[in-house]
């Protein structure tokens, strides 16, 4: 797949600076990583490994709980993004632009929401969301953003269908009247496969009490050879949810943030959110999450 070469390629490049970076965050040590960034800014310039350094450096700053921090470092990584989006790079050609536009944003939603509450934040997501209509990467990312401070409470998004791979597909509207687990996952990710099995376990458990429904969608243009790849990785490695739709929506993929997959998605028998978890579950908390329906 392209996109993911590029971004494997660009992640190999970056690593010079960025693993020492993730170290001394890992380690909760800011202040090193930040010295780290200076001195290759000052030896090499704000080059595209500077750029990717800045990136770790600010989602650290909102790891490690420096606020203030964070909001100085996304300001500034931003005036490093608005002098390449002034200059003509544009997030639908550029992945590593994408990934660190992405970052800068997120990061600003976190440090409004820590500040001044999840309203403010939550604007400031639709407005950037309104900016780049496109790539559908990093509007997953920001609807992921958004989705955790904002869904949980609401009404589902409707899934538009771009296609099956299972015949009579429900929609979120018919399944009313019980809960119904939306699990977003992608066939070329091995944290979904991980899931498969602990999901069939519950998925034979909560037999008629419980839908479950799968989400993913196409990730090249070219969709016939993807769809021949999508079938065979489902035929081949989620065996346990056989009988679950298999459901395919850009559209929803991206409302529904699974930028990150797997992501699971509750609703409860009138079709609202309760939960939103965009990462892998324990089967011991897949159990906690749909309780007794």
């Amino acid at each position: 797949m392209r996109w993911l070469t590029a971004l494997l390629l660009t992640a190999s490049a970056t690593a010079q600076i960025t693993a020492p970076i993730r170290n001394k965050l890992s380690a909760g040590d800011l202040p090193s990583a930040e010295s780290i960034l200076e001195v290759h800014e000052r030896e090499k310039g704000r080059d595209a490994h500077y750029l990717d350094g800045l990136v770790w450096v600010t989602r650290g700053a909102v790891l490690l709980g420096a606020w203030d921090r964070a909001a100085d470092l996304q300001s500034q990584l931003r005036a490093l993004l608005d002098e390449k989006l002034r200059a003509g790079l544009h997030p639908t050609k550029d992945a590593p632009l994408a990934a660190a536009l992405g970052a800068q944003i997120e990061v600003q939603a976190q440090v409004l929401a820590h500040a001044k509450g999840r309203k403010p934040a939550v604007a400031y997501l639709d407005a950037e969301l309104a900016r780049f209509p496109q790539p559908i990467g990093l509007r997953s990312r920001l609807y992921k953003r958004r989705n955790q401070l904002a869904l949980v409470g609401n009404p589902a998004p409707p899934i538009v269908l771009d296609e099956a791979l299972t015949p009579n597909p429900p929609t979120l509207a018919s399944l009313r009247g019980k809960p119904v687990l939306i699990f977003g996952w992608a066939q070329w990710c091995g944290d979904c496969r991980s899931q498969v099995a602990a999901l069939g376990r519950i998925k034979a458990k909560y037999s008629g009490k419980v839908s479950i429904i799968t989400l993913t969608r196409y990730y090249e243009a070219d969709k016939t050879a993807e769809k021949a790849l999508i079938n065979k990785v489902w035929a081949e490695s989620y065996q346990p949810l056989h009988g679950a739709p298999v459901l395919l929506s850009t559209a929803a993929m991206a409302r529904y943030g699974v930028s990150s997959t797997p992501t699971f998605i509750l609703l409860d028998k009138n079709g609202k959110v309760t939960h939103y978890l965009p990462y892998r579950l324990t089967e011991a908390a897949l159990e906690k999450l749909l309780g007794n329906p």
